[in-house]
């Protein structure tokens, strides 16, 4: 038997000693089972959402991203349901971090557009919609985020410019239509570019549709009350003649 000649070793630092390996191993499998839990807790607060249980699915998002907190799709959810229980400013700063983490997913500037719009900041939700717009100009909930932005803002002109886009880009669209069909219901709104509307014309209005108090109130006459609240009792007298 030919004997092994003792100079012909292996490096020894060629190879990494195995327990360093053990170690990489047992790393690598809590990441992929960390992962796997995350996605798992994302499943769920995604179901919860569809069964209107907001508030588990929120607990159930958070606990997600504080495992996987570079998630954007899964804080973007988060941040509708802070939108929808009202914690705007909340969601804006869930989604300006999705934004840090992934500069190019427009879905994080629709939602925090509508954060904006939320907290009454309509400048930066414009801005967050004309990004959105720039980049994917079909986005009809870009459309009617920036409409909606305008009309609080009484540029009604621009509002209803938008809710035209919108409905061109999907005509089937009954939020363009809806919103269509109340400013040409309430022809006052988009013809005045100052943002304090005449009592004078309001009080015509009113008068002139006497007989059909529920399409005044449907056609948007509750907010300009909130604006002319000075003037409540005088609605009140009308209205009850």
């Amino acid at each position: 038997m030919k004997k092994r000649n003792p100079k012909l070793r292996c490096n020894p630092g060629s190879r990494k000693p195995r327990t360093h390996r053990n170690s990489k191993l047992q790393s690598d499998a809590l990441s992929l089972k960390k992962s796997k839990i995350a996605c798992a807790l994302f499943r769920i607060a995604y179901a919860q959402y569809l069964q209107g249980d907001l508030m588990a699915a929120a607990r159930n998002y958070e606990s997600g991203l504080k495992i996987n907190p570079t998630n954007v799709k899964a804080r973007n959810w988060l941040a509708k349901i802070l939108i929808f229980v009202c914690e705007f400013e909340n969601a804006i700063s869930q989604l300006t971090y999705a934004i840090q983490i992934d500069p190019l997913f427009l879905n994080s500037y629709l939602t925090r557009g509508r954060a904006y719009l939320g907290a009454g900041k309509y400048d930066e939700a414009i801005d967050d919609f004309n990004f959105v717009i720039r980049h994917f100009p079909d986005s009809v909930d870009a459309f009617i985020g920036r409409g909606d932005s305008k009309y609080v803002k009484n540029d009604f002109k621009g509002a209803l410019d938008d809710y035209t886009c919108a409905a061109k880009i999907d005509p089937l669209l009954k939020e363009a239509r809806g919103r269509i069909n109340q400013m040409n219901n309430f022809p006052i709104l988009v013809h005045m570019q100052s943002t304090k509307i005449s009592f004078h014309w309001l009080m015509l209005y009113l008068k002139r549709f006497r007989g059909e108090i529920s399409r005044v109130l449907n056609s948007g006459i509750i907010m300009l009350i909130i604006q002319f609240n000075e003037q409540i009792m005088d609605f009140v007298d009308l209205v009850e003649v």
